[in-house]
């Protein structure tokens, strides 16, 4: 209900947020430690799905993206993570890899870098 009145225009943001907040029990501090490893880790995953992407390692970019996937999930089901299960598992069936929606995935990330910040702004004061 909070995050719903704070941002009435984006209600499934507001639902991701109270998701993100109920899985780790509204342990702030947990949250602000996921995100960090998350900044620093998400950044090379993709590094290392973009090089196996670049040299047709099907495996490799269908490995990665199953490990980002599972990272991003963390802050809850959004499109990020649809599409990187879409990208594993067009990979794990040997189809072609998709360098169309692999492209997309760095704005993909920042966008949720920019959701986290915003819901990382709604800390309460230590």
């Amino acid at each position: 209900q909070h995050w719903r009145q704070r941002d009435p225009d984006r209600p499934e943001l507001a639902a991701r947020f109270a998701e993100v907040l109920d899985r780790v029990d509204g342990d702030w501090k947990l949250l602000v430690e996921l995100v960090e490893s998350f900044r620093l880790d998400a950044p090379k995953v993709l590094g290392h799905l973009t090089t196996a992407a670049n040299f047709s390692q099907v495996t490799g970019v269908s490995d990665w993206s199953h490990r980002l996937r599972g990272s991003v999930s963390i802050f809850g089901d959004s499109p990020l993570v649809a599409e990187l299960r879409q990208i594993e598992e067009l990979t794990r069936r040997g189809l072609e890899i998709p360098h169309d929606r692999i492209r997309h995935l760095p704005e993909s990330i920042d966008r949720l870098f920019g959701e986290l910040d915003l819901l990382l702004s709604q800390a309460p004061p230590n």
